[in-house]
């Protein structure tokens, strides 16, 4: 895939998003593992993580392993603890999402390091388009301890990427209402500037889709054009391909779920 974009204006792209993206780790039987990437958002004063719903139920709900995310450092990151952190989630009608709201302590520990967007970051209306994505989160095979046991060291992985126009699994329950599916594997352009088979993207699921350009005017193009507008919640290795469900629909959940941030939400957020 060629693209008129220099590589280091994706560079200073993945910088900034990476600053919004962490990973979530549950811990078991007293071995830590990384279970998705999430990413932080604000609204007023209020701060949450967005990620997918799936098996979060069953780890974190049912059978209550420890949550814990970590946050954004060179070495090996000192975990924070999830800890009084409300939760809404959606898993029917083929969306995957899920809202936690953050508690005070976590945003603190957070703000050194990270950056949580608002929602003039996100573009609530999109649909599908032929655009040029760039998709970043923690994929798990690149996740170590440190020797010391004291943090975890977890390498993100950004990449970018077009439409899938091949064929879909016809079991994933495909509505362009609610998804967007994207090439993963060879016909994405990685790190190293070069068309590539990128490592299995187990961990990636929660993490964010931001949408670079829709293809048009790239002399005027600037970073600011950049917007969340999904969030990727499965893969097809068969097929080489991601999909990820609307961020408009998360954002309906704060919508519904939190009264007293609708004059804040509707200044860009009008009529829901």
């Amino acid at each position: 895939m060629t693209t008129p974009i220099p590589k280091e204006r994706f560079d200073a792209c993945a910088a900034e998003i990476a600053k919004a993206t962490v990973p979530l780790y549950a811990l078991s039987q007293g071995k830590l593992s990384l279970e998705r990437s999430g990413v932080l958002f604000r609204v007023a004063e209020r701060h949450f993580m967005l990620t997918c719903a799936h098996d979060i139920r069953k780890h974190f709900i049912k059978h209550k392993l420890p949550a814990y995310i970590g946050r954004l450092t060179e070495g090996a990151s000192p975990l924070i603890r999830l800890e009084n952190c409300p939760m809404v989630r959606i898993e029917k009608n083929c969306v995957d999402l899920a809202v936690i709201e953050l508690a005070n302590h976590v945003v603190e520990q957070l703000l050194p390091t990270n950056r949580f967007i608002s929602i003039a970051e996100m573009d609530l209306w999109a649909v599908t388009c032929p655009a040029c994505y760039l998709v970043l989160g923690f994929p798990s095979v690149d996740t170590t301890m440190d020797e010391a046991g004291r943090g975890v060291k977890t390498l993100g992985l950004w990449y970018v990427t077009v439409l899938h126009r091949g064929k879909l699994n016809p079991y994933s329950e495909y509505n362009p209402d609610i998804h967007l599916a994207l090439n993963y594997g060879r016909e994405a352009l990685g790190q190293d500037d070069k068309p590539s088979s990128v490592p299995h993207p187990g961990g990636l699921s929660g993490c964010g889709i931001w949408r670079v350009s829709n293809g048009e005017n790239w002399e005027n193009w600037k970073p600011e054009d950049v917007k969340l507008v999904a969030i990727q919640h499965r893969y097809d290795g068969q097929r080489n391909y991601i999909m990820g469900s609307w961020v408009r629909l998360a954002i309906q959940m704060v919508w519904h779920r939190c009264a007293e941030l609708r004059p804040a939400m509707q200044i860009v957020f009008p009529g829901q």
